[in-house]
């Protein structure tokens, strides 16, 4: 046994002195310290405890102080190579508005099909009450979805895809980058 782990940790040595490995983990870990002191006080006023399933109305102020700080520690470590954004991917040009446009087209239709379809088949009725609901909280829905597709994008298509091609050919990297992304989704998913 004591060869098996000699081995292995000579044979991954090299892999985690590596800038970009070193580069990934210390976002990670920059990204939770930051984030503890916010999660932490923003757990207790939403009164969640982790011994408890987390619900929506609990998840979402968590979460958005999670994505809120991270393009400013993104932004931090990439400061001593002098990267930018657009480094990682993110152009402000046309053709991502156009996309984003497209996206946004694309989502609201197949929703209007989702709830249209529910409707007809008398699965779901609307009241007055939901409607004025969803008048009041589609904006800010919006806002949090756009934020945090563009903070992934930014994150995990962007700067870890960026890392890992430094180590791996692209398809591998995609494949490590997506099973980190994948991964870290299950953390909040639980109990709840």
């Amino acid at each position: 046994m004591p060869d098996l782990i000699l081995i292995l940790s000579q044979s991954l040595l090299p892999f985690l002195e590596n800038a970009a490995f070193l580069q990934v983990s210390t976002f990670f870990l920059l990204w939770i310290a930051a984030w503890l002191p916010l999660a932490i006080p923003t757990a207790f006023a939403v009164k969640w405890y982790p011994s408890k399933p987390i619900t929506v109305q609990q998840k979402l102020p968590l979460l958005a102080s999670l994505y809120l700080i991270a393009p400013l520690i993104l932004g931090a470590i990439s400061e001593p190579k002098r990267w930018s954004f657009v480094n990682y991917g993110l152009l402000w040009e046309a053709e991502l508005l156009i996309s984003l446009g497209i996206g946004l087209i694309l989502g609201l239709l197949g929703l209007l099909v989702l709830f249209g379809s529910q409707i007809a088949m008398n699965w779901m009725q609307w009241e007055l009450q939901q409607v004025d609901s969803l008048r009041a909280t589609f904006p800010l829905a919006l806002g949090l979805g756009l934020g945090v597709g563009l903070i992934e994008e930014l994150i995990f298509r962007g700067f870890l895809l960026n890392q890992f091609q430094q180590l791996f050919s692209g398809w591998v990297a995609a494949a490590i980058a997506s099973l980190i992304f994948a991964l870290l989704h299950l953390v909040w998913e639980g109990r709840g």
